[in-house]
């Protein structure tokens, strides 16, 4: 025979769905033997930060190179796909992680175009460089690399 399972009983007040404009967070309140509710926030309450954080100097820099997306993903030398290069060049936010590993490919793509004299004046750029959203990120920075860009075409 089997053991009967018990669900657990729902924490929000009948007929109120929390995913439906209106709705929040609320918490049962027991007095006297009386349940009854009280909102804690609504959605007017909770101000979630934006995960969209407009164009990246990663845009900008990568037009400066000549950079597209495939030449990222193709001179990367880890798992790095188009559409993870996409996201971070539109100004998604992304894990430490995958800004460390979209600037690994962008430094790769870089060097590969480069010729041996300007590989070695190269400085690598930094994930908070890239992104200005990034930990530290200076909106002040210039780029030591100016001399190297290829010229613009106008």
């Amino acid at each position: 025979m089997k053991p009967e399972i018990k669900k657990p009983k729902s924490t929000t007040p009948p007929g109120l769905n929390l995913r439906q404009p209106g709705g929040g967070v609320f918490a049962q309140i027991t007095a006297n033997g009386k349940r009854s509710w009280q909102a804690l926030k609504t959605d007017e309450d909770i101000d979630e930060p934006s995960r969209d954080h407009g164009p990246q100097p990663l845009e900008r820099l990568m037009t400066q190179w000549r950079l597209g997306n495939h030449d990222l993903v193709a001179a990367s030398p880890e798992q790095l796909n188009h559409k993870q290069v996409q996201k971070a060049r539109g100004g998604r936010q992304l894990t430490l992680h995958l800004m460390q590993k979209v600037t690994r490919g962008f430094n790769a793509g870089i060097s590969a175009r480069l010729e041996a004299q300007a590989r070695a004046a190269f400085v690598a750029y930094r994930h908070r460089q890239l992104f200005n959203y990034a930990k530290n990120h200076d909106p002040a920075w210039h780029d030591p690399n100016a001399a190297i860009l290829p010229p613009q075409e106008g």
